[in-house]
């Protein structure tokens, strides 16, 4: 059940951002973020929603909290453009 809570919480979060509503795209990574703390693809978003408002601090924390999990977990990291 939690997994596809999560997996509903991401796509909403990219649904959201592809309709260029960032700040809902941001609640909806941030939830993931509750659940699972080291989601890669919610770090790794919130990292892309802050930075397409600006917010580039932030956007630089998520990134290398994405990155620290990428490497904890051995995957390669894949950018998407929102």
């Amino acid at each position: 059940m939690a997994h596809n809570h999560l997996g509903a919480l991401l796509n909403l979060g990219v649904i959201a951002a592809n309709q260029q509503q960032s700040r809902k795209a941001i609640d909806h990574f941030e939830q993931v973020l509750e659940l699972e703390p080291k989601h890669l693809a919610a770090t790794f978003n919130l990292s892309a929603m802050h930075e397409s408002i600006g917010e580039s601090e932030q956007a630089q924390r998520y990134f290398q909290r994405a990155e620290q999990s990428r490497k904890d977990a051995g995957f390669e990291l894949v950018h998407f453009d929102f």
